[in-house]
This record gives structure tokens, sequence and C-alpha cells, in this order.
């Protein structure tokens, strides 16, 4: 029973004393309402199954959470549904909580959040509440069915990277794109109807009893390794470079490259280069798991990383900034590598697709300018640095030509 209930008893006893009369009746009925909610709201069951529409979304997607609740009460009362959701799952509508009026039924509804931050989050802890329709009475349920949902980083749509292709066996340098090799098929798919009939693999699709196309080999490629620095970053720095680091494997498994993931971020420190959308989805949840939290400092990162390296792939190295000893760390890896891009992100952010650049202008960091400077001499080293402030789109990657 409330505190207002007990305020009220004493208030109408008072008024009983005093009156008399209809007040009697009116105390006895109060009474008698009150002794059967706090009766029958012990009694009543209230159970709650929750599914959600994706266990893995990007940042700043949405996520639906669909609830049926089953309530069994002989009286009318008002349950109150309410997600306690991750400090970093936002209402889409306002809608944490949403009252129904109810006695025997089966109560559905849909529950929308936005993922604001990458990571890997338990959800699921619901809290019914149950009051009588003038609240008076109240009780509470816990239901825990949780989900373990991966918020990935978003990934930039990059159309073209400066990546240099070299043939799989022999290694030299390819001068074209990639090229589809029809004596070599890697696999076989569904057809969809962007796929020429001259694809159409005929004996899988007599055998599935669907149209299939072949996946062919191609006969130049590229491994690609990204490496991405979180040692005592900001959680911006490190939303923003795993953006980066997604939307280059992104761009490397739509382009059929193999592609790996290195960092110095705890838990998951290594991802084998591979290909394939499975594999993708597999460097993602790296990704969304990669924290500045436990990280091995960077120059001792540095140091040991050449262990780590596929020889000859292309590497994309992310970090804030570089000072002297980073750079000569990084040019002792490059005899590992066939090619060098480092991304720097000094702003710890960039302007994604759909937002508008700010109206003010980040000063340039004076290591900038003297990188500028050095721009020729690394090239001819196969290093290339790409500055990213936070005026500047992400797809500043792909504007400039090598």
């Amino acid at each position: 029973m409330s505190k207002e209930a007990k305020i009220l008893i004493g208030i109408l006893a008072f008024l009983v004393f005093v009156l008399g009369g209809i007040s009697y009746i009116i105390f006895t009925a109060f009474v008698v309402y009150l002794l059967l909610y706090s009766l029958y709201i012990k009694k009543g069951t209230a159970s709650l199954q929750v599914d959600v529409d994706s266990y893995t979304i990007r940042q700043r997607d949405r996520i639906k959470f669909n609830y049926n609740l089953f309530v069994r009460f002989k009286l009318p009362f008002i349950f109150s549904i309410y997600l306690e959701s991750p400090y970093y799952f936002v209402p889409a509508k306002g809608e944490k909580e949403k009252r129904i009026l109810g006695t025997e039924r089966v109560i559905s509804g849909i529950i929308e959040y936005v993922g604001n931050r990458r990571g890997v989050y338990k959800i699921g802890k619901f809290s019914i509440v149950i009051t009588d329709p003038l609240g008076f009475v109240k009780r509470k349920i816990s239901v825990i069915d949780e989900k373990t949902v991966y918020v990935f980083p978003y990934v930039v749509p990059f159309e073209r990277l400066n990546i240099y292709l070299s043939e799989p066996i022999s290694g030299i340098k390819a001068k074209y794109q990639l090229n589809m090799d029809y004596t070599s098929i890697a696999g076989v798919r569904d057809y969809s109807t962007n796929d020429p009939l001259s694809m159409i693999h005929w004996k899988q699709t007599a055998h599935r009893n669907k149209l299939t196309v072949k996946e062919l080999d191609f006969t130049a490629s590229k491994r690609i390794q990204i490496i991405v620095d979180y040692y005592k970053k900001s959680l911006q720095f490190q939303d923003s470079s795993s953006a980066i680091a997604a939307s280059i494997a992104n761009y490397a498994t739509y382009h059929h490259l193999p592609v790996g993931f290195i960092s110095n971020g705890m838990p998951k420190k290594h991802v084998e280069i591979g290909k394939g959308e499975f594999h993708l989805m597999q460097l993602f949840k790296a990704l969304a798991l990669a924290s500045s939290e436990n990280s091995v400092e960077t120059e001792k990162f540095l140091k040991i990383l050449p262990k780590y390296l596929d020889f000859g792939s292309e590497l994309f190295f992310i970090e804030r900034d570089i000072t002297e000893k980073i750079m000569l760390l990084l040019l002792k890896i490059k005899p590992y590598v066939s090619r060098l891009n480092i991304i720097l992100l000094p702003d710890d952010t960039f302007v994604l697709p759909h937002e508008k650049p700010p109206r003010y202008y980040f000063k340039e960091a004076y290591y900038l300018t003297v990188l500028g400077h050095s721009k020729e001499a690394l090239a001819r080293e196969g290093i290339f640095v790409y500055p990213i402030l936070g005026k500047d789109y992400a797809n500043k990657l792909e504007m400039v030509r090598r």
C-alpha cells in the first residue's frame, strides 16, 4: 500500500469521526477497494517474452525490441513496461515506458532504440510495474531476457581506394584493376538480376533447382592489413578510427581482397587475413570490442607488430598523431609491407557523408605541415600520409591520387 493511500485513509477516518453519515459508506468502500486490490495484485501473474529484430547493427542504426506481455488478473490493473537500456542506447521515439490497462490478455508491442556507440551490449532487462487504476497499490516484477547485441562501427561507402594490386603468385604489381579469371571458379551463389546470363552455372542450377551463378577468381589481388592504435585515445577517436577501419575492410571485401585487422586494444587484438562476408563479420566484431582499456603502449606495440604482419601486404595504419619515435618505428616496419598508408585523425573525428562540415576550421598541427613538406620523399619509399581533419570527409582517402 502506498503512502498516499495511508494518508487518504487517515483523512477519511477523520471525516467519519467528525461528520458521520455518508462518510461511513465512502470510508468502507475505499477500505474494501484497497483490500481487494492488495489481495489480487499478489495472486495475479505477469510474464514477458522479448526478441530483437537483429543481433548486429551499425552505429547510429535502429534496433527493435518485440515483446509479448502475458497478464492474468481478476481485476483491471495498469501495467507499465520499462526497458532498462544501456546509456548509449537512446529511445528512437522516446518510448522507454508503455502503460496498458488490462486483466487477462496477451499484449504485444515494439520498442525502438538507436545504438549511438559501437560495442557489445547485454540488453533485455525489463521492469513490469503493476498498479490499481487509482495508483494506490503497487507491485514490481523484474524480467531478465538478455540478448547480446553487437553495435558495429558505421561504414563509409568508399568508391575507390588507391590500393596497388599484385599477381597472387609472383607478387609483381599489376597495372590494371581486378579482372575475372574465367579459367578458375572460386564458388557459386544465388542469381541476382544484375548477373549476366553467361555467368549461370547450369549444372548447379539443375542440382539446386534454382538459378545459380559462378563466382570467379581474380587475376590480380592484394592482401590488406589494417592497424589501429587505441592506446590512451578518446572515445571519439576510438569510434572514428574504428569507422575508418571498418570502411576499408568493407571496401576490400566488396572487391574480393583478403583483409586482416591488428590492434593494441583489448580483448581481441588480431584477426587473421581472410575474405568473404563471414570473415568481414568477425572483423566487425573485433572492431566493436576494441578499446583503449588495458591497451598496449604504442611504441611497444609497433616493436612487436612485424611478427603479425603478412609479408608483402598493403598496410593501413590509423593513428591520432605521429611523433619522431613512432615514425622511425614505422620506417622499420616498411620493409615487411609493399605499401604503408598512414591515416591521421588529429581532431579525433571526420564528417560523415550525410553531414555538413562545421562552419569553423580546425588549425592544422605543425607536424602535419612537416609531413606535407616530406610528402614526395615519403612517397618514393612507398609511404603515404592522409591527414583527415574534423572538417574533412572520410572519402579524402579516395581523393588522393598517387
